[in-house]
């Protein structure tokens, strides 16, 4: 199974608060692939490269692009790390202002 996240679309209104995605976290990867895309994200829209909507995208897409491994060892957690920020930072250079 596992956990899962759920994007809104930021508002605080609950009446306005829909789901704009869901990801499940179901590999071992997703733990440490979600704090990398996120943190690549957050860093291009405070340098004002994307827009805050768009770090949900950055996060789903970059989830998405890794391979599931059931039970990773050292050198796959390492190599699935450069392959989460080279993955994110590419997105985020397709729709860079």
């Amino acid at each position: 199974e596992g956990y899962q996240i759920v994007i809104t679309n930021g508002s605080d209104d609950e009446a306005y608060s829909e789901p704009t995605g869901t990801y499940t976290l179901s590999g071992a990867q997703d733990f440490f692939v979600y704090p990398i895309a996120n943190e690549a994200a957050v860093d291009a829209f405070l340098h004002k490269k994307i827009g805050f909507y768009d770090i949900t995208n950055i996060v789903r897409d970059t989830m998405g692009a890794v391979e599931f491994m059931k039970s990773p060892d050292i050198d796959r957690i390492f190599e699935t790390n450069k392959i989460a920020y080279t993955t994110a930072k590419t997105l985020i250079d397709k729709i860079s202002r």
